[in-house]
C-alpha cells in the first residue's frame, strides 16, 4: 500500500488519453452513465445527440410516433428506486428507449394494488409484459 512503489495507469497519468474507443465516445459515456443523470437533462441530451446525428427536426405532437427519436417506458420492479432513470437502450430503428423509474401503472410508483404489481413484476422478469409496452 506504499504510495511510492505504486504506478498510475496510464490513463490516469495527465498527456495520455484513453486508448480505448468506448472511453472517448461520449455517446457510450452516456449510456455507461444513465442512471446517474436527471430524467429531464438526460431526455434533453438524447434529443440533441439525435438531432445532431439526423438532423431531427424539433418536437411536434403531429410527428409519426415510429418516427420519434425517444421512447419512455416504465420499470415494473417493486424495489426501491435509486435514481429517475433505471436503464438506457437504443434500438434497431436508430431510437433510444429510456426505462423510467417514476412513471407508468406498473412498479414501485404505482397506485395499483400488491397481488396486482407482483403478477407484472413477475412477468416483466420473464419478458411477458404486455403492461410494459402500453
Amino acid at each position: 500500500m506504499d504510495g511510492k512503489n505504486r504506478a498510475a495507469s496510464s490513463y490516469l497519468s495527465p498527456g495520455n488519453p484513453p486508448a480505448d474507443k468506448e472511453q472517448n465516445d461520449p455517446l457510450a459515456q452516456v449510456f455507461h452513465n444513465a442512471c446517474s443523470y436527471n430524467f429531464f437533462a438526460m431526455a434533453e441530451l438524447l434529443h440533441r445527440l439525435a438531432k445532431g446525428e439526423k438532423g431531427t427536426p424539433e418536437l411536434s405532437l403531429r410527428d409519426d410516433p415510429a418516427q420519434e427519436t425517444l421512447r419512455f417506458s416504465a420499470d415494473a420492479s417493486l424495489a426501491f428506486p435509486c435514481s429517475d432513470i433505471s436503464a438506457l437502450k437504443r434500438d434497431t430503428s436508430g431510437a433510444f428507449r429510456m426505462t423510467t423509474t417514476f412513471m407508468g401503472l406498473q412498479g414501485s410508483q404505482s397506485p395499483l394494488p400488491g397481488y396486482y404489481l407482483d403478477h407484472l413484476a413477475w412477468k416483466a422478469v420473464h419478458e411477458q409484459s404486455p403492461v410494459g409496452d402500453f
